[in-house]
């Protein structure tokens, strides 16, 4: 009787401390990602809308109203949980990849560039081995070995990367003054202006 009470006390702690890890990790990753999209729409890289926060307070509510509307568009298309981790942990690992080669790359291009802040170049190094290594796992996990296997789990990671470059052309039609269509400039001023009419600056 004591071994199943103690058992069961164990059990309940471990899941008080995933629970307490996990709504940290929600908590951070939405300040994060809704500052992102902040920056970045700030910066010229995303709709101006995005770049619109409360007077009062300066809290980027639109980014906030964005992301939360991505978060249930992801929880409504996956059919289980676990498709919706794979799908959105993958995408941030190829992420990761991609920043810090391209942290790199400016490294030795602007070495004169203002940086308020300079990692080691070991950092970005170390984390592009992790994020590469964590970025083909699935392809060496272990498996039956058949070729069926592998060309489902291509094709699920195939559409994952495919559905990410995507914003490749969003960038050059919506974004790239160059290149962006005068359409999109259009809503994008009307929808800056609806946001103000709603009391975000």
């Amino acid at each position: 009787m004591q071994k199943e009470h103690g058992e069961a006390g164990v059990g309940s702690f471990a899941s008080s401390c995933i629970l307490t890890a996990t709504y940290g990790a929600v908590s951070s990753n939405t300040i994060s990602t809704t500052r992102f999209y902040h920056a970045s729409a700030r910066d010229g890289h995303l709709p101006r809308a995005l770049s619109l926060c409360l007077p009062s307070r300066s809290t980027p509510i639109v980014a906030i109203i964005f992301n939360f509307v991505c978060t249930m568009v992801y929880i409504i298309a996956g059919k289980h949980a676990t498709v919706v981790i794979d799908t959105v942990m993958y995408a941030q690992w190829l992420y990761f990849l991609l920043v810090f080669i391209g942290l790199i790359i400016l490294r030795y291009r602007r070495p004169t560039m203002r940086r308020p802040f300079k990692a080691p170049l070991a950092v970005p190094v170390i984390q592009i081995f992790i994020s590469l290594a964590m970025f083909l796992s699935p392809f060496f996990e272990k498996t039956p070995g058949s070729k069926e296997y592998y060309s489902n789990l291509a094709m699920k990671y195939g559409a994952i990367i495919a559905t990410t470059a995507t914003g490749i052309p969003f960038y050059f039609l919506c974004i790239n003054p160059r290149t962006k269509l005068l359409m999109f400039d259009t809503l994008s001023g009307k929808l800056v202006q609806l946001c103000k009419r709603l009391g975000f600056q």
